[in-house]
């Protein structure tokens, strides 16, 4: 998955016009400040970018990519890097 394929399915819901503060904080469901391999999985299942199959693996890639601290969770900075 591309970077801009992560950004469109972080950007399904409703309107492509959020920011990404709000995008993120639309996804961080339990409202943490982080978003967790739990929150990552509903993003890539709603957003049909992959087989439900293949969700896991998807998961385990975005946080390849994103979690630049690989402590399981990707922050908002870690978000903003991932996208740029």
């Amino acid at each position: 998955m591309s970077r801009r394929e992560f950004l469109d399915a972080m950007m399904q819901k409703p309107i492509r016009s959020f920011t990404l503060l709000q995008t993120f904080q639309q996804h961080d469901m339990d409202g943490r400040g982080w978003l967790s391999r739990s929150e990552i999985r509903a993003v890539l299942l709603e957003s049909n970018v992959c087989e439900p199959e293949d969700v896991a693996d998807l998961t385990d890639q975005v946080f390849k990519e994103a979690d630049l601290n690989n402590d399981g969770r990707i922050t908002f900075t870690e978000f903003m890097k991932a996208l740029s």
